[in-house]
């Protein structure tokens, strides 16, 4: 399924019964994709996003006559020209590119390979729609060419130039066309990233020997980010450079928390509590060490910090500038016995302004009563005034505009209440894993499960309704979904993990991320 940039078509491509390779027989029921509709083979479906209507098909006729399948497509900036690849089972070695008028659905034109080069299903395409880059299928007459790209003018459709000795596999092309990037094998489980100027054909490595597991290249970013092994985490790269690397702690993180102006990043788990610079990507300090911090948060001013420890189950609170412990709140739970060894996990949000902390602390022991309720405390007084029944972590999350608290429940459900009176005001059925708010706190997104179907739910905040359900992208913990501060992306971990646009609700990029995710 592929969206065009503004959100309104989606594209299907149809295979069905597929052959297997090398001029085979279909394949067998059991393995092959039955035919449900009309719609030929091969073919590329045009539905309203608005609607849900299908519309027109087009259907690529090969240029030879074998077993052939559709493959990928990508989709021109102005939404308006598709490039559909077609690739044969049999007789090997061809691959063809399609350029498509989508709002008609038919054939602009067939596009010519430069000699010794056959057409790849690797593609990518820059975000204004200028270029495109298609990596050789690797197969030309039994010769190797998979080391090759051929870089396309899109306003004339026609191979501009080729680009041999590429030492990988084609990831994306920057938003203006002058790059292209690939990641290389380095040996083991490393990689490299390799930028190729497109002007020049000159290769540079940007990022070398690094487990390098997905990258994401933002529409019209200046920034790459990877996504590398558990204990580095992440890295950002503004475009072309080397990266500057957050998160170096040693240890996977609980937790992560960024101050308002992005200029520090929190990382909290069972090594503590670490600052880095976002600058430097170095460590500034650490304000606690060798205890599990079972979730934490840093106030809208980025001065004080709150933790709850997972050995003794209490609200911390510290003094960014001097790292002195303020005040230790006890939490009331049901972990009375052993709570290092039965806390299950732990969640904190705070209110808009910062005054008031919401936590929820669950635990799973036989003995005790399933179900632990959210406490709420004043952080003025710095005392607990009271505790909010039926709810249970780990999704826990203020509204930013109206101050309603919004957490999971041991029924199943998210419960929507008006801390100022205690009182429930809504249910949303989602049994949930997490929880984020669009930056003006009229939309929520849910990430956990409806129906037993994995994914995220889109709430309208005014009425509590589900207004759409994106699956497969269901989170990992009471921290793995967060939005981006112009509220144009949902970033969800998991394996994979997704990004999803908030216009069209679709997902436009993938990574892998277990672990928590903070956006500045």
């Amino acid at each position: 399924m592929y969206a065009a940039p503004s959100g309104a078509y989606v594209y299907a491509v149809h295979n069905y019964n597929e052959p297997n390779c090398c001029g085979g027989p279909n394949r067998p029921p059991s393995e092959s994709s039955p035919q449900t509709s009309s719609v030929p083979s091969n073919s590329v479906t045009a539905i309203n996003v608005a609607t849900l209507q299908v519309g027109a098909s087009f259907t690529p006729q090969p240029v030879a006559i074998g077993l052939n399948f559709a493959g990928p497509m990508v989709i021109g900036g102005n939404g308006k020209v598709g490039y559909v690849y077609l690739g044969l089972y049999w007789p090997p070695g061809g691959g063809y590119l399609y350029a498509v008028n989508l709002p008609q659905m038919t054939l602009n034109t067939t596009l010519n390979p430069p000699p010794n080069f056959n057409f790849g299903s690797n593609m990518a395409i820059s975000a204004n729609g200028d270029t495109l880059v298609d990596q050789c299928d690797g197969d030309v007459l039994n010769e190797p060419c998979g080391a090759t790209l051929a870089v396309i003018d899109t306003a004339t459709n026609a191979v501009t130039q080729t680009i041999s000795n590429v030492p990988g596999n084609l990831s994306s092309v920057s938003p203006n066309g002058d790059a292209a990037y690939v990641v290389a094998s380095a040996g083991g489980a490393a990689s490299n990233l390799e930028t190729v100027n497109l002007q020049t054909d000159a290769i540079t490595t940007v990022v070398a020997n690094e487990a390098i597991s997905q990258v994401l290249y933002p529409p019209g970013g200046k920034d790459i980010f990877l996504l590398l092994s558990p204990g580095s985490v992440v890295s950002a790269s503004p475009e072309g450079s080397a990266p500057n690397q957050l998160i170096d702690a040693g240890e996977p993180s609980n937790w992560l928390a960024v101050t308002s102006n992005g200029g520090t990043l929190y990382s909290a788990g069972k090594g503590g509590i670490w600052a880095f610079s976002t600058t430097t990507g170095l460590p500034v300090r650490q304000l606690v060490t060798s205890s599990n911090v079972a979730a934490f948060a840093v106030s809208p001013g980025g001065g004080t910090l709150y933790a709850v420890l997972g050995e003794s189950l209490d609200l911390l609170i510290f003094n960014v500038s001097t790292g002195v412990i303020e005040a230790t709140i006890p939490l009331p739970t049901e972990c009375s016995t052993n709570p290092a060894a039965n806390l299950t996990s732990a969640a904190i949000a705070l209110s808009p302004a910062g005054k008031e902390a919401y936590v929820v602390v669950d635990c799973n022991v036989n003995t005790i009563t399933p179900g632990t309720p959210a406490v709420a405390i004043d952080l003025q007084t710095r005392a607990v005034t009271g505790r909010i029944a039926s709810t249970e972590g780990p999704a826990l999350a203020v509204n930013p505009t109206s101050g309603y608290l919004y957490v999971s429940s041991s029924s199943g459900s998210v419960e929507v209440i008006n801390v100022s009176t205690n009182q429930t005001i809504g249910t949303i059925p989602i049994s949930a894993n997490s929880i984020a708010f669009s930056p003006d706190g009229t939309t929520a997104y849910i990430a956990g499960s409806q129906a037993g179907v994995g994914g995220v739910a889109v709430v309208d905040a005014s009425t509590l309704a589900v207004t759409d359900f994106i699956a497969g992208a269901n989170g990992s913990g009471a921290e793995s979904i967060a939005v981006t501060p112009d509220g144009t992306y949902v970033y969800v971990g998991g394996s994979p993990g997704r990004v999803i646009s908030t216009q069209t609700l679709q997902v436009v990029g993938q990574f892998q991320s277990s672990g928590p995710i903070a956006i500045y």
